[in-house]
């Protein structure tokens, strides 16, 4: 895991090795650091099977998913991906203060 501050913004990187990462982006606001920005990359090895971006300030969740009947045989660029847009609905933001270990937390939408 790495952490660093971005425009203001705390981003924290949980890799999985080659099968992908997730990247939370929060912000300082409301006492608090608050969920802005989710990314998840799901990979087996270089090859990219999905990927989800969730953002929760304009209530979007965008998915691309790799269409190839066997994607392991082809290059990510040869690769045909189907793009998700969808509204979220959620309560209150995440903090950061609320989570107690990246590797068991779930983003509930």
């Amino acid at each position: 895991m790495t952490v660093e501050i971005q425009d203001g913004n705390l981003l924290v990187h949980y890799l999985h090795g080659r099968y992908g990462y997730w990247t939370y982006t929060f912000r300082y606001q409301n006492a608090d650091f608050e969920l802005m920005e989710y990314f998840l990359a799901d990979h087996h090895g270089s090859t990219v099977l999905s990927e989800v971006h969730i953002d929760f300030l304009t209530r979007k969740k965008y998915i691309w998913e790799n269409m190839e009947e066997n994607p392991y045989d082809k290059k990510e660029e040869d690769s045909a991906f189907v793009k998700i847009l969808e509204d979220i609905s959620i309560g209150s933001l995440y903090k950061l203060s609320e989570i107690q270990e990246f590797c068991t937390f779930e983003i509930k939408l």
